[in-house]
């Protein structure tokens, strides 16, 4: 239930004047094919949609996150959402004003979400039920009469609305909205659960509310704005969204993003790694349950691990720079050891961290684009095993830039506190003695019961980590192996610390096998040893399946002895 920090009661109250906070609206963006719009060459075709606004007022942020989980459940590549900060959040502004009040007027005051002036009160059930529903019932209301295209003249947006074929729109009520907009933007001081990035936000509001609009002699209609707040620095982290209405009803939406005015059609897309290698997906958490638990796999155990940055689809590339961002709640699950430039970059790139700031600063000794790369791998000592309560790993003050300073276009897949991409962790099966270290300790604890099975007196059932076959219920050899391999890799990951950040503090980890095992020493080759005693195990266990089936025929009666 924690790992949400239970969703069911974060969004609204409902009873109560808001004094500060913020709006989230949206856009629902259809699958349908873009038209090819005639007239000016220099249009690029924006995607069209289906619906019109998602509006909200998060409790404590936790709005954003529950809208986020709604909308992957039900046709996220439709939706389009962004923030309209108001009150205390940084990011308000006089436009941003406008509009919150605008909507909080209309609802009296009780932040709702709404689509297409449905609103989630109109439905029963408990506040989380009611957004759900009405974002189910949108998908299938809304229409789309036409399709919209637009150009990027410096500071000016020139957009077209062509109707679809044999569809008329009439001359009279209409109206257009616009909606500029900024991607990942920082929040500073962060809010009340530590979240430090909007993904989108309301930046401007270039005509006002609305604008009376009519078609041309063509039947399009053909309008113009200029866009105060932009600027080059930021541009292709840009966009504007429209909306054409016919007597309040939407009939037409079109998303246009700066970025493809300069040729850019993909962002950059920036994600971790795990220590194998594994990449992040959006969601770490059973969407399917009410208490959205944790995913089995991606529970981080107690210990030692690796994060690794990596970026898809990067273009112009000259400097990356973030902080990890760390509540009194995350430095309490874990601590941040090193920062290592990732050895594929050696030569291409220099790297400045700090584990006290976790402040990164990647610098490029010349324009880099790539279609994959790992970057920067974060070394850290997690410290608390609780699956039921999530954390984040969330990075602040991200700043991507090219050569002239200015932002590239990118995206993020961060893990933050009670979204459906989350931190959990749990404690290590094989640290028996629980200090979250995994080391000669541990290795001495299971060598003592070494030999026991289910039933002794020294039996432990903690104690049998390995439970394939003939070794369930016994300590053997395979528990051993099992527990060498884990040191091991501890091992490695501390050595690459220490090499990392020399004052990092780590206990001994290594472990002499020579003096704790002297019973099983082959050769004196630890390597030659584990792999020897592994190929011996494996075959034992062959042996004893294929001695069990034997026994198993002979009592059927089906095989007679020799």
């Amino acid at each position: 239930m924690a790992n949400s920090e239970n969703l069911k009661n974060t969004v609204i109250n409902t009873g109560k004047k808001i004094a500060t906070g913020t709006v989230i609206t949206g856009i629902l963006l259809s699958t349908l094919p873009i038209q090819e719009l005639f007239g000016d060459e220099k249009n690029i075709s924006c995607p069209t949609s289906i619906t019109t606004k998602l509006l909200g007022l998060p409790e404590k942020n936790n709005g954003e996150a529950g809208l986020k989980r709604f909308l992957m459940q039900n046709n996220n590549e439709k939706f389009f959402s962004f923030v309209v900060p108001y009150g205390n959040d940084p990011w308000t502004n006089t436009d941003t004003k406008t509009l919150a009040a605008e909507i909080l007027k209309k609802k009296n005051w009780i932040p709702q979400l709404v689509v297409n002036d449905d609103t989630s009160a109109n439905y029963p059930g408990k506040i989380y039920e009611q957004y759900e529903k009405v974002i189910i019932e949108s998908t299938k209301k809304n229409q789309s009469l036409g399709t919209f295209s637009a150009n990027l003249e410096g500071k000016k947006v020139n957009v077209e609305f062509k109707p679809n074929e044999g569809q008329s729109i009439g001359n009279t009520d209409l109206t257009l909205e616009a909606y500029v907009y900024r991607n990942w933007v920082n929040i500073s001081p962060p809010n009340e659960n530590g979240q430090t990035t909007h993904e989108k936000v309301l930046i401007e509001l270039p005509i006002g509310l609305e604008r009376k609009v009519k078609p041309n002699e063509n039947g399009l209609i053909e309008e113009s704005f200029d866009i105060k707040r932009l600027s080059e620095e930021f541009k292709n982290q840009e966009g504007v969204v429209v909306v054409l209405k016919k007597a309040g009803k939407t009939v037409g939406t079109g998303l246009f993003e700066f970025a493809r005015a300069e040729g850019i059609d993909k962002p950059a897309s920036y994600n971790w790694k795990d220590k194998y290698g594994k990449e992040r997906p959006e969601v770490t958490i059973d969407l399917s349950k009410a208490d959205t638990p944790s995913l089995p796999e991606y529970l981080e155990e107690t210990g030692l691990t690796k994060m690794t940055l990596s970026v898809k689809n990067v273009k112009g590339l000259k400097r990356l720079e973030f902080e990890i961002n760390q509540t009194k709640l995350e430095k309490d699950r874990y601590e941040i050891l090193a920062g290592e430039i990732n050895k594929k970059l050696k030569g291409k790139a220099k790297l400045s961290f700090d584990p006290k700031t976790r402040k990164a600063v990647l610098d490029f000794f010349e324009e880099i684009t790539a279609e994959e790369l790992d970057l920067i791998d974060i070394y850290e000592h997690i410290t608390v095993g609780d699956p039921d309560h999530s954390c984040g790993h969330e990075m602040c003050k991200f700043k991507a830039t090219g050569t002239n300073g200015n932002e590239t276009y990118s995206t993020r897949n961060e893990i933050i506190r009670f979204y459906p991409n989350q931190r959990n962790t749990k404690e290590n099966p094989k640290d028996f003695n629980k200090d979250t270290w995994l080391n000669a300790t541990d290795f001495k604890l299971l060598y003592d019961v070494f030999g026991s099975q289910e039933g002794d007196k020294n039996w432990k059932a903690e104690y049998d980590i390995y439970k394939i076959g003939a070794s369930e219920g016994r300590i053997d050899l395979n528990d051993i192996l099992v527990m060498l391999k884990a040191v091991e890799e501890q091992d490695k990951l501390a050595a690459e610390i220490k090499a990392a950040n020399p004052n990092a503090i780590l206990p001994e980890l290594s472990i002499d096998v020579d003096s704790l095992l002297p019973a099983i020493q082959l050769t004196g080759n630890n390597q030659k040893d584990i792999a020897t005693l592994g190929q011996w195990m494996q075959k034992r266990d062959i042996y004893k399946d294929t001695i069990g089936q034997v026994k198993e025929i002979r009592k059927a009666g089906e095989l007679q002895a020799v």
